[in-house]
């Protein structure tokens, strides 16, 4: 079983559909404008790879829905609950982005 590169899970994710962004090495916010340069194509991702950056997923831009849930400090681990009991707190933030 081989390791994937970086470079090489980003081609395989954006010939998959995905459309993939710029991230700062290290970093988790995208600068201004991501959303406009999500992409899959093969040559737009040598650049965004270029200075050991991290890419993130256009979610809008390849057609997916992401659900992300975070479990904080003071709901307990997610996975140690007993079946089909709730999280009490529930948080939205969504942001509406017209072209």
């Amino acid at each position: 079983m081989s390791t994937l590169t970086d470079f090489e899970a980003a081609l395989r994710a954006a010939s998959r559909g995905l459309a993939l962004f710029h991230l700062p090495a290290g970093g988790r916010v995208p600068a201004p404008g991501w959303h406009e340069e999500a992409t899959t194509d093969p040559a737009a991702l040598v650049q965004l790879l270029a200075d050991g950056a991290n890419v993130g997923v256009g979610c809008r831009a390849s057609r997916v829905v992401a659900l992300d849930l975070d479990v904080h400090q003071a709901d307990g681990p997610a996975l140690n609950r007993p079946r089909g009991t709730a999280v009490q707190r529930l948080s939205v933030r969504t942001i509406m982005v017209r072209a």
